[in-house]
């Protein structure tokens, strides 16, 4: 697994014939997720997906965030590592889109609350994934 060390973010190129990603943004203290970043390292090590995980504090540049004016650097340089991430795994197409489902998973911490939750999913907006991609990350 070929490793890179940017100025915001660490990159871990896994197996091209993998179509994941797992993330850690907030893996840096202060304020950091606890263990965020040695889980999304433990994944890839087993499952041969590819990981990026934060070299920088969300005090510093919120990875987790739309692009702006104060973390515009460090968003082009993590935007970057996910491009690479799907070029290796080939799945750009020639007109620069993705051309298979992916899968992306961002590790968080939780807050240490009377929850009996351990994990949590979310979705973006409160969107679903398509019955497609369900199907395929099923299988």
């Amino acid at each position: 697994m070929k490793q890179f060390k940017y100025r915001f973010v660490e990159l871990h190129l896994g197996s091209r014939d993998s179509r994941c990603l797992v993330t850690a943004l907030h893996a840096h203290p202060p304020h950091q997720d606890l263990f965020t970043g040695e889980i999304a390292r433990r994944i890839s090590q087993t499952s041969g997906c590819s990981v990026i995980v934060s070299r920088v504090s969300r005090t510093v540049a919120d990875l987790n965030r739309p692009r702006n004016k104060t973390n515009k650097e460090a968003i082009d340089e993590y935007r970057l590592a996910v491009r690479r991430v799907l070029t290796h795994a080939g799945l750009i197409s020639p007109e620069g889109r993705l051309s298979k489902p992916f899968l992306h998973i961002d590790i968080h911490g939780m807050k240490d609350t009377s929850s009996s939750k351990d994990i949590e999913i979310g979705t973006l907006n409160g969107k679903t994934c398509s019955p497609e991609i369900k199907s395929w990350f099923i299988k």
